[in-house]
């Protein structure tokens, strides 16, 4: 696939005046070389930090196309965007020269808005407060650190999402008597948003994650949060104020500031108006499309009028 991009974009560089590109793992130096021989400008937006604190073989394949294929790649570009400032921090190179500028992700906020349903909790059979996550089952998200949690937290968990760990996550639940619902099949945003509405409180415990979409829409919808103190998560959530943010593969901390949420109904109250405030002043696309504006305004040397 890399080749053939290579050659098409030599053969169609005039017809543009800046190639931007996402994800800095479909991509090689050579592309970027046939976007400056067009003399046009090369601009990335990098939606993953520099993969630290996984599993070995993670870390160093990781680390290896970084430092010998990504680093060669963005040293040609003009400008790099990443969806959170420690993503940029992580990943760009210390030398690099171009315009840097931090464009969280965004949310629809008319879909993912506040409000409160019992559709989920009525089909899942929940009579007590509901914790939800969302989710790829893969070891990054630290999901079983929140299985662990909840033998100390006074409601059931749910799970929504996909992946390879989920026999073994279910396994976990049911050695520690957990009580879990795992919600796999696809939903659209209307259905995923009335999730978020059954539940009462976040909880994403990554063990490194840039500025997942799940958070920002449970922050559309009000959600109080309780994050790991890592990646974009710690960007996202502003602690005691709209949720709370805890040390990585910290159960007890976990059950603790969940505990605190679904046990003061003042201070839910408190945090989910924070939170829905914060998305609406700096998280929604219309803010995302502004940013690139301008970001496309600096790269091409163009004046705001």
């Amino acid at each position: 696939i890399i080749p053939s991009m290579n050659s098409w974009m030599r053969k169609n560089i005039k017809h543009y005046s800046v190639v931007h590109i996402h994800n800095r793992y479909f991509f090689n130096p050579l592309f970027g070389d046939a976007v400056k021989n067009g003399h046009k400008k090369l601009c990335l937006t990098i939606h993953n930090a520099r993969t630290e604190g996984i599993d070995l073989a993670t870390d160093f394949v990781g680390s290896v196309w970084d430092d010998v294929v990504a680093k060669r790649l963005m040293k040609k570009c003009d400008g790099i965007a990443g969806v959170s400032t420690s993503a940029i921090e992580s990943a760009i190179p210390k030398d690099y020269r171009g315009i840097k500028k931090t464009i969280y992700n965004g949310v629809d906020e008319k879909v993912f808005r506040p409000g409160k349903s019992s559709k989920w909790k009525d089909e899942l059979g929940i009579d007590d407060k509901m914790v939800l996550t969302n989710s790829r089952l893969i070891v990054q998200k630290g999901i079983r650190y929140l299985i662990d949690a909840m033998k100390e937290v006074d409601g059931e968990l749910v799970v929504f999402g996909r992946g390879p760990l989920q026999k073994q996550l279910e396994k976990r639940a049911a050695q520690n008597e957990i009580k879990v619902h795992f919600i796999s099949q696809k939903l659209t945003d209307e259905e995923l948003a009335d999730l978020y509405r059954s539940a009462d409180v976040f909880a994403m415990p990554s063990l490194y994650d840039p500025c997942p979409l799940a958070l920002l829409e449970a922050m559309g919808t009000g959600l109080p949060c309780v994050v790991t103190n890592v990646g974009g998560l710690k960007e996202l959530i502003r602690d005691k104020t709209d949720g709370f943010v805890v040390n990585v593969r910290d159960s007890g901390a976990l059950a603790s500031r969940i505990n605190l949420v679904l046990g003061n109904d003042d201070l839910s109250k408190e945090m989910s108006k924070s939170i829905r405030k914060r998305v609406l002043d700096g998280f929604t696309w219309d803010r995302v499309a502004s940013e690139y504006d301008k970001f496309y305004e600096e790269l091409l040397g163009v004046k705001e009028n």
